[in-house]
């Protein structure tokens, strides 16, 4: 399958996968995306009181590289998310006033209605995993996972976690709304950053993308956050594209302007990482 029909699919029948029903046609296509790559897939069922459905491509078990991304899409919100990862005063106002309003966005979360459009988050890093798989699945030592409930309190990664206690205390590269920004931010645990794949990464990133028209920045937590799946893990990092200089943000996602997922920031980062895994 040629990555316009992938992007197609995602941006088409698949864009939004919140309910049951949405989820199941999504696995189902992705795993037949799998069986035609040659690709094994296995579906695994965890949690306790939100059923997580989490998507397991290759050897999980034989991986040194587990690279990652979240399928669920949120609820609809009437206004967009921001994020500074890097001002972490910034970072406090917005918690602070967030929680004014904790319990009427978390019933939105849970109980909302759909958003229908996912481009950013996380149809991009679906996206690129998929491209991935299609170029890195016959390298061994490399797995990916697409976890389910990341919206809702990280739920998959935590099913997964407890289904692979081994596998989870190894590299895993998220990617989480990769295709908004012109910022390409990478960063981790500490643990993580250090860990030899990242130093590739890293030193891939920084070669490629400013000849892709792209800024990279990077470090390691606390000197930046991005919350997402990999905060669970000891050797956990994360790709995310954003945008601003001096203080990166996301603007659209969560809301009906998340529509924009550009070609130029998935063959950017196909190129990094299938030259650094």
């Amino acid at each position: 399958m040629h990555t316009d029909e992938l992007k197609a699919a995602l941006l088409g029948r698949y864009q939004m996968r919140r309910t049951k029903k949405q989820k199941a046609a999504f696995i189902d296509w992705a795993c037949r995306y799998a069986q035609e790559l040659g690709i094994p897939a296995a579906i695994e069922e965890g949690g306790k009181h939100f059923c997580a459905r989490n998507i397991v491509f290759g050897d999980i078990d034989r991986a040194r590289t587990i690279i990652t991304a979240h399928y669920d899409t949120c609820a609809w919100m009437p206004f967009g998310a921001g994020m500074t990862p890097g001002c972490w005063p910034v970072i406090v106002i917005i918690e602070l006033f967030q929680m004014l309003f904790l319990l009427p966005i978390l019933l939105i979360m849970f109980f909302g209605p759909a958003n229908r459009h996912t481009a950013n988050d996380n149809t991009s890093g679906v996206l690129l995993v998929l491209r991935l798989m299609a170029e890195l699945g016959d390298r061994p030592g490399v797995a990916f996972v697409l976890f389910d409930h990341e919206e809702i309190g990280l739920l998959g990664s935590q099913a997964f976690i407890k289904a692979h206690p081994q596998a989870a205390r190894r590299f895993l590269l998220n990617l989480d709304c990769v295709g908004d920004g012109k910022t390409l931010l990478y960063t981790g645990s500490k643990l993580g950053m250090k860990m030899p794949q990242a130093k590739r990464l890293l030193a891939a990133m920084e070669r490629i993308a400013p000849e892709s028209g792209f800024a990279a920045v990077s470090g390691s937590f606390p000197k930046w956050l991005y919350p997402s799946d990999q905060m669970l893990f000891p050797r956990g990092t994360a790709i995310a594209a954003l945008k601003g200089k001096r203080i990166l943000y996301l603007n659209r996602i969560h809301t009906h302007r998340d529509t924009v997922l550009e070609d130029e920031n998935i063959d950017c980062l196909v190129q990094v990482i299938g030259e650094s895994i």
